[in-house]
């Protein structure tokens, strides 16, 4: 783990029937993480549902709390899966790049 991460929890709530979202700032934290690329197959198969995968960051366990969004060299990513590794003790977060964020 050689990158330094913010995850950042998101407040959903209810109104008028939709879900709105909003990011506590406040209560980011900093962590270590293994930074790389999603795969091409992984990457085009997200494509093809209308989602754009751009980066995956591998947290231990013991240090996510189910956040939403991480922030990382100026850029923030939607977390759309975690897939948790048993073995290793780590979570892998597989994110979205928000556009104008």
């Amino acid at each position: 783990m050689n990158e330094q991460i913010r995850l950042i929890p998101v407040e959903e709530t209810t109104r008028g029937g939709n879900i709105h979202s909003t990011p506590k700032y406040n209560d980011a934290r900093s962590v270590y993480a293994r930074a790389s690329s999603v795969g091409s197959r992984e990457f085009f198969d997200s494509l093809r549902a209308g989602i754009e995968l751009s980066a995956r960051f591998e947290v231990w366990r013991a240090e996510y709390r189910d956040e939403k969004l991480v922030q990382w060299h100026g850029n923030e990513y939607r977390v759309v899966r975690t897939y948790h590794n048993d073995a290793h003790q780590t979570v892998e977060l597989i994110c979205e790049k928000l556009r104008g964020r």
